[in-house]
């Protein structure tokens, strides 16, 4: 299976860890190259909304008011996430396997990461600083707060609507947003940030439960092969010697879509939605985690 390359790391805990070595300049050129593929994405009218945002958050800075923002932006996320996980594959066998894959990634997360926080709140973390844009992926409290807004309701006498319908806005653009273009921008973020083995399973876990979807029906089996299709592309590329990332060869597929027989006519379908491709990418990443040991 070749060796493990030294820049890949396996555990949460060592991107929390890397994440409080970060100088600030290095979490400012992070922010700044994502922006600008995001810009590049979603047009340069999205930077109205970035404005928006970062003017509400910084209003709340100045006045002491972030902790309450805060406590908006989890309980929203506690609403969503009631059910991770959302629909199953339809074959028996492939929906234990996804089943049993989220129940783990599920007790995974509530897992304490350092003295005070969990996994989820880290991964959290990573998820909305990533959909963010609009504030530094080092800032926690930026990202909870924008994942408040955009999970909110935008009601025109709300003190907040503006903010709230920038972010909302900027929510949908992801989910309006052409498949291959999104899993190429996951790819861009991983490698720029090196997150985890680890961080990514929890990471897969938000894409599939905030970019919902009815799943195609599949055989029994297909989802299973398709998740044994990225475990293998990502050990052939685990080679010795100096190279990209293999898990980045995960991305680069999922962005040329990913297709299986439907229970329902026999045939190959169209490419499956986000969703269930990310459903599947959870269950590759806890098989090359395990087969790693990790």
């Amino acid at each position: 299976m070749g060796e493990v390359h030294e820049h890949e790391l396996e555990h949460m805990g060592e991107d929390n860890e890397r994440e409080k070595e970060k100088t600030d300049t290095e979490r400012e050129q992070e922010l700044e190259e994502h922006r600008g593929r995001i810009e590049r994405i979603l047009g340069s009218g999205n930077a109205e909304n970035t404005r928006k945002v970062v003017a509400y958050i910084d209003e709340l800075q100045r006045t002491n008011r972030t902790a309450q923002a805060v406590e908006i932006g989890e309980h929203a996320q506690d609403l969503v996430e009631l059910d991770l996980g959302g629909p199953a594959p339809s074959g028996q066998g492939d929906a234990l396997a996804s089943r049993e894959a989220r129940d783990r990634n599920a007790a995974e997360a509530r897992e304490p990461l350092d003295s005070a926080h969990t996994k989820r709140w880290y991964t959290r973390w990573k998820f909305w600083g990533f959909l963010g844009t609009t504030i530094s992926t080092a800032a926690a409290i930026g990202a909870t707060i924008f994942a408040g807004l955009a999970l909110r309701q935008a009601r025109p006498d709300d003190p907040d609507y503006d903010a709230i319908k920038a972010a909302r806005e900027q929510l949908q653009k992801w989910r309006d947003m052409a498949d291959p273009s999104f899993w190429g921008l996951m790819l861009d973020y991983v490698r720029d940030t090196g997150l985890s083995l680890e961080t990514q399973t929890q990471l897969m876990n938000y894409v599939e439960v905030y970019f919902p979807s009815a799943f195609v029906p599949l055989l029994d089996g297909e989802t299973i092969a398709l998740r044994n299709m990225l475990v293998t592309i990502y050990f052939a590329h685990a080679v010795p010697g100096p190279g990209p990332m293999p898990c980045l060869f995960i991305y680069e597929r999922l962005a040329q879509g990913l297709q299986g027989k439907r229970a329902d006519t026999q045939e190959q379908s169209a490419n499956l939605p986000r969703a269930q491709c990310a459903d599947i990418a959870v269950m590759a990443f806890l098989e090359i985690r395990r087969l790693k040991g990790t």
